[in-house]
């Protein structure tokens, strides 16, 4: 699937020379071509209300994007810092969502499972899990985690930790979206735990390389699939805006297809 709820940080890659009245229209845009490109090539893509629905509404046209489901964010961008640790605020209601045509519900939760904060994170969750089943809407749960100090931590023990806190709360998700567990033996945890519960692999704005590399991992060891956002893509902002919309008939449409073929098997 195709991740493009990006809000925060894509408008960090907008180019000074693009006047700030333009942000909205040109970020648009850039989700627009993302969205037609692959379209043939996605199951699904995710989008938010901000910019992805009206870019969902220009390419709807295309007959591969019309066919294709879309989810929606439900949580409000970024985070609310409190002495280092990460709160999670809801923007929308998971009704309001499905009112606007989404066929899933995804939450994004900066989570750590020491933080004075992770109850509060998983209540939130909860609070979805159990409004998504209300809806019957199928509900994604993308957990990302973080150190206390902004240093780099161990995937490999904070990822399984944290989906086994949810697991042990009985938020069991329809898929759980993750970022790469550090290693084969993490991702083999992960899968264990989770049985039949899928498990797909995040970006996490990596490099197109490094995200490949873990995603061969992981689907080797358990991972179901993927739900791709700026390591496919970002490089756009590297261009002149001339030259965007064939970096993403090309390079990430080929990108796309190789990380298919990988997840594919």
């Amino acid at each position: 699937m195709l991740a493009l709820d990006h809000r925060g940080s894509i408008e960090k890659m907008i180019p000074a020379s693009i006047p700030l009245e333009k942000h909205k229209e040109t970020i648009i845009e850039i989700k627009k071509l993302l969205i037609t490109s692959l379209a043939s090539q996605y199951s699904g893509v995710l989008i938010d209300a901000d910019y992805g629905i009206h870019a969902y509404d220009l390419a709807k046209t295309n007959p591969d994007v019309g066919s294709k489901p879309y989810l929606m964010c439900i949580e409000k961008t970024g985070y609310t810092d409190t002495d280092h640790e990460r709160l999670t605020t809801l923007e929308y209601s998971v009704a309001q969502l499905k009112a606007m045509g989404a066929k899933g519900v995804k939450i994004l939760l900066f989570f750590h499972p020491d933080a004075r904060t992770a109850n509060a994170q998983i209540e939130v969750a909860k609070k979805v899990f159990e409004d998504c089943k209300q809806q019957d809407l199928p509900f994604f749960l993308e957990l990302l985690n973080y150190s206390f100090d902004d240093k780099p931590y161990d995937a490999s023990l904070l990822v399984p930790r944290s989906v086994k806190m949810f697991l042990d709360q009985g938020i069991i998700a329809d898929v759980f979206k993750l970022e790469f567990p550090g290693n084969a033996n993490a991702c083999q945890d992960v899968s264990h735990m989770l049985g039949a519960t899928p498990w797909i692999l995040l970006t996490k704005g990596a490099t197109y390389d490094g995200f490949v590399a873990g995603l061969k991992v992981a689907i080797a060891n358990g991972a179901r699939g993927f739900l791709a956002g700026r390591s496919i893509w970002q490089d756009f902002a590297k261009l002149p805006q001339s030259e965007w919309e064939h970096f993403m008939n090309t390079t990430v449409r080929d990108r796309f297809s190789e990380i298919c073929s990988i997840a594919l098997g």
